[in-house]
């Protein structure tokens, strides 16, 4: 009995002892455990920090690239934008000078004309004047010697002072006289002429002196040409020549 008592008192300290142990190990591995899983939740954790500051990062560089590309962007557009002005600008005012050449070559044009039409009317008021005295000298010699001095200050009285004009204006408006005679074929050369200087601007008085022709014929004639280019009443012959 004693030994039976000693051998249940020494498996019962064996079983307390091994539950002792067991209930060390068991804490040993729960502490373990605890200090594991906060080492892991530490490190992702970090990782999670990491992870946001990469985001973060590259969220960063994202909007300055964006930026840096909408800003190179507005910098190419407004360099193409100044670009598109600046040849905008230097065609206008090509056309411009052009436009203000062509204008001083028009009044060179008037004013040689009118010119060179009242030499003409001079010429030949001259030599009328002075022919008849040819008549008065008393030796052929002496009459052929003053014709030719007459000729020699008058020669330029039988020029036709529209050949010069016509020239000059055909140089300037190439496609005037063609252009106006598709919309009227019927026009006379007469009234061709005075399109031409209608279309520059050239008053009635200053048309009747270039064709020697008196004004009330002139207006007659534009009243013609407004008749066959089927004008309204109204409507302005110059404005209407100008886009011819």
């Amino acid at each position: 009995m004693e030994a039976c008592n000693a051998a249940l008192e020494s498996r019962n300290l064996s079983d307390s002892l091994l539950s002792i142990a067991k209930q060390k190990a068991i804490a040993t591995l729960k502490t373990r455990y605890e200090t594991e899983r906060k080492e892991m939740e530490n490190v992702l954790l970090k990782k999670a920090i990491e992870v946001e500051r990469t985001r973060v990062w590259l969220l960063w560089i994202g909007v300055i690239l964006m930026s840096s590309i909408f800003a190179f962007s507005l910098l190419l557009f407004y360099q193409r934008n100044q670009r598109v002005k600046d040849q905008k600008l230097l065609a206008e005012e090509k056309s411009i000078r052009m436009e203000q050449e062509k204008r001083n070559k028009e009044q060179q044009l008037v004013f040689q004309s009118l010119v060179q039409a009242d030499l003409i009317q001079i010429n030949r008021s001259v030599k009328e004047k002075l022919f008849p005295f040819k008549l008065k000298l008393p030796r052929k010699s002496q009459q052929d010697e003053f014709e030719q001095v007459l000729y020699g200050l008058t020669r330029d009285a039988g020029k036709d002072p529209l050949a010069e004009f016509e020239l000059l204006f055909t140089q300037l408006h190439a496609s005037f006289y063609d252009n106006i005679l598709r919309i009227c074929p019927d026009l006379t050369k007469t009234e061709l002429n005075v399109c031409a200087m209608i279309r520059l601007n050239l008053s009635t008085k200053d048309i009747a002196r270039l064709t020697n022709i008196n004004v009330n014929s002139i207006e007659m004639t534009r009243y013609h040409i407004r008749k066959k280019v089927k004008m309204e009443q109204g409507e302005n012959l110059a404005a209407f020549l100008m886009t011819v």
